[in-house]
């Protein structure tokens, strides 16, 4: 479907992208959520729009969240799709950085907090606040808390 989306549905789809991603993997989030589970756009669409983001400047993810935006529900989609992709991550860091919940050698959790820099796509730049070779858990459960017990799984690649 290439017609009209609400902008409640994109207000709650695009939110819920900037809640639960990073970085450049929210591409793969934006593809599962809009062609492959509401097929809103066609994978041709898809490829159309996060092409254009990386040609443009800036971070690709906002400007994907405007292209597909735009595509969806015209200029006020475009403007609310990043809104809405932005605003989540943007309440969660605090002044002082954010915590990640990094994996102690006896698997506890300690929630570190860490001075996040440049964001490159599919790299994120941490300027302090972790050590080389600590085990960190990507996009943790709201659930995680100080001590809690894991049983860490290595990531394949």
């Amino acid at each position: 479907m290439t017609g009209r989306v609400r902008l409640s549905q994109i207000l709650k789809v695009f939110g819920w992208i900037g809640l639960t991603s990073l970085g450049g993997g929210r591409s793969v989030y934006f593809h599962a959520g809009l062609v492959e589970k509401r097929k809103w756009i066609t994978n041709h669409e898809f490829i159309q729009d996060l092409t254009l983001s990386q040609l443009l400047p800036g971070p690709n993810y906002s400007n994907l969240a405007v292209a597909l935006g735009v595509r969806l529900a015209g200029w006020p989609g475009g403007l609310w799709g990043a809104v809405a992709l932005i605003v989540p991550g943007a309440l969660i860091v605090r002044a002082d950085g954010t915590e990640v919940a990094v994996v102690r050698p006896d698997h506890t959790i300690h929630l570190q907090r860490i001075q996040v820099g440049r964001d490159y796509g599919d790299k994120l730049e941490i300027i302090s606040g972790l050590q080389p070779g600590e085990l960190v858990i990507a996009n943790p459960s709201d659930t995680i808390r100080e001590g809690v017990k894991v049983d860490p799984v290595p990531q394949s690649r």
